[in-house]
């Protein structure tokens, strides 16, 4: 069994033109994290990457489908288990300063989890000693408050309060795109360390692949809150099947397209996340949008009628996994290395 198992999440938010209307952020995404292995979600702003985050930490309202960490659920957990589930299951954020309260002192912030926890006052101090020595923060800075601190320091602040509480699945939410590109580097070696020493299960939100491909052992690619792609990241960057991965890994500059992928003929960058809107297409074969479609179909050059029922992931090999019904069609064998 996964550890983590997700399936089927749909996560919808209340807007659109109507009165009472809804806007899908996050549809029928399945995928599922190996105990001590890194799953990345990566996709434009809007794709619903972070939705999928945030709804499996509790914080937003799951509309259908399951979120499974262990023995424990969402929805529909008994309030007797709720506080193990926080305790199993934390987060990082992207932003370090608006993550913490900007009155109260390092050593409170890191320490506060274990209060609420009802741990011991002892075993506190000497757990928040041991994670600020884990996260490689000096003792001497638990006065300070956050403003006082470096950008990478208040980031591993934050990941000394994810951790001090034991979990066994992090959730990091762009936890280096605030940062600057020397600190990134050492922020994600921490991570990985941490991933070792700590056992930790890691689910990893970004945007820069150049990170991903450090940090992950399986990629999930979102587009218009759907996982239209899923592999090991040496297969699904060097070989992309769905016509908008494709597009995604050609939009992004120098070191990925420096490795021989190029943009397809014809095609610009990436178009803006649907969303749940669709748009209209030029008239011809290719099928008119349609809700049960694939929603990728108005932007792609391979769409036809077939296209008007929405794909399920497949497997063009045996760790890839792409939602188009020309996957077959579109593979091609890894590069050489």
């Amino acid at each position: 069994m996964p550890y983590v198992r997700i399936r089927n999440l749909t996560v919808r938010y209340p807007g659109g033109l109507l009165r009472g209307s809804e806007v899908t952020a996050a549809h029928k995404v399945s995928f599922d994290i190996e105990r001590n292995r890194c799953f990345a979600l990566v996709g434009e702003s809007g794709s619903g990457k972070s939705t999928v985050a945030r709804a499996l930490l509790g914080l937003l309202p799951i509309a259908a489908g399951s979120v499974q960490v262990g023995e424990l659920q969402l929805p529909g957990m008994p309030r007797t288990k709720q506080l193990e589930f926080r305790r199993t299951v934390q987060a990082v954020f992207q932003d370090p300063l608006l993550a913490l309260n900007p009155r109260l002192s390092v050593g409170w912030q890191v320490e506060e989890p274990l209060v609420i926890h009802g741990v011991p006052g002892d075993e506190r101090r000497r757990r928040v000693a041991e994670v600020l020595d884990k996260v490689r923060l000096d003792a001497s800075l638990m006065s300070r408050r956050p403003s006082q601190l470096s950008g990478g320091q208040r980031q591993r602040v934050c990941i000394a309060r994810a951790l001090v509480l034991r979990p066994s699945l992090l959730v990091a939410d762009e936890p280096v795109s605030a940062l600057d590109l020397s600190v990134q580097a050492t922020i994600l070696d921490l991570l990985s360390d941490l991933r070792k020493s700590e056992g930790l299960t890691l689910l990893f939100v970004s945007h820069d692949m150049d990170v991903v491909r450090f940090v992950a052992d399986e990629v999930g690619v979102m587009f218009a809150g759907r996982l239209v792609e899923v592999g090991p990241p040496a297969e699904l960057f060097a070989s992309p099947v769905h016509p908008y991965t494709v597009r995604l890994l050609a939009s992004v500059p120098s070191r990925l397209l420096a490795e021989g992928l190029t943009r397809p003929e014809g095609e610009g960058p990436p178009p803006p996340p649907l969303a749940g809107v669709r748009v209209a297409v030029p008239p011809g074969d290719k099928p008119s949008p349609s809700p049960t479609g694939c929603p990728y179909q108005p932007h792609c050059l391979h769409a036809d009628l077939k296209c008007a029922t929405e794909p399920p992931l497949a497997l063009v090999s045996a760790t890839h996994r792409v939602a188009c019904c020309k996957a077959l069609a579109l593979a091609r064998p890894p590069a050489a290395p």
